[in-house]
């Protein structure tokens, strides 16, 4: 192999290798690139809370939605609120029952639900609780909250619904 040849620019010598330094330019330009698309996702919550961290699930206008956090942290407090409009039979009744999917509430430590259920119901694929309804409650939405905390990490699925009515599905992030 021979030697590279080394250019002379005016009275100097300079051995450079263009084709490695355009290369090396290159691949700063995509480390940039890289490091500001991962800024920008922090900033607009894909580690945390920000706009993309808060969602919904369901439409705010139907008889059941879903507020909960897209993106979060293993065993890290957060809330996930069920949004329920009791039908006129629920009303007359007094109380409504949600339910989590199975699956769901097994990778879930539910610290505390307000309101507090009346009742708590486990079956092989969802765990159902039966919610007071207040007098003034009408026709209104009723939120019941969950403190939970994920006990794995990934991507988690998760549905919740009201008994005999509809139900809405979502997923999850959750860092380790």
């Amino acid at each position: 192999m021979s030697p590279r040849p080394i250019h002379r620019v005016g009275s100097l010598e300079i051995d450079d290798h263009m084709d490695y330094q355009y290369l090396a330019w290159r691949l700063q330009r995509v480390g940039w690139a890289l490091m500001a698309l991962l800024l920008l996702a922090a900033t607009l919550g894909a580690f945390g809370s920000g706009p993309l961290a808060q969602t919904n699930a369901g439409a705010e206008t139907s008889a059941l939605w879903v507020k909960y956090e897209r993106f979060g942290r293993l065993e890290v407090p957060q809330e996930l609120v069920l949004n329920v409009k009791p039908t006129p039979e629920q009303a007359r009744a007094g109380k409504v029952t949600v339910w989590v999917s199975r699956p769901y509430a097994d990778q879930l430590m539910v610290d505390t639900v307000v309101p507090t259920p009346d009742f708590l119901r486990g079956g092989p694929d969802r765990v159902e609780f039966d919610v007071q309804l207040t007098p003034d409650s009408g026709d209104k939405s009723i939120a019941v909250t969950l403190y939970v905390q994920h006990q794995n990490a990934g991507k988690q699925t998760a549905r919740a619904g009201v008994a005999g009515g509809p139900s809405v599905d979502w997923w999850e992030f959750i860092y380790p």
